[in-house]
């Protein structure tokens, strides 16, 4: 079982014109700069990566470090991470990644291990 999340906060510069991941973006309210570290395991980046609605990174993506990079941050901002959903969603991805969950709405095993490569290339964790 992954240990709790630790979470560090950091603010930096208002920033005007910015969607909320500081891309350029017209009519945009002003925005504070919000940095956080997390301490995420190979679990919960799988889980992240293959688990989170609307979000699906194409075989192709997945050889590219920065959309990785990208997806996971976008993932984090789309999902409460800590939460138990977010403890059974690991686990889950991990019994996905190693062909014991099943369900319509499970990726194929070749997908999460995939998955789990680009983990290991862009972030040093594995399984």
């Amino acid at each position: 079982m992954p240990s709790p999340l630790a979470i560090q906060s950091a603010t930096g510069p208002f920033r005007e014109g910015v969607d909320v991941f500081g891309d350029a973006e017209r009519n945009q309210p002003t925005r504070v700069e919000v940095r956080f570290t997390m301490c995420l395991s190979f679990a919960d980046l799988l889980g992240l990566l293959a688990f989170t609605p609307s979000l699906v990174l194409e075989y192709e993506e997945l050889d590219d470090d920065e959309a990785v990079r990208d997806a996971v941050r976008i993932a984090m901002a789309m999902r409460e991470l800590a939460t138990r959903d977010a403890e059974r969603t690991a686990q889950d991805a991990l019994a996905a990644y190693h062909g014991t969950l099943h369900g319509h709405d499970v990726p194929p095993v070749a997908y999460m291990r995939r998955v789990g490569l680009a983990i290991t290339r862009v972030f040093g964790v594995t399984a």
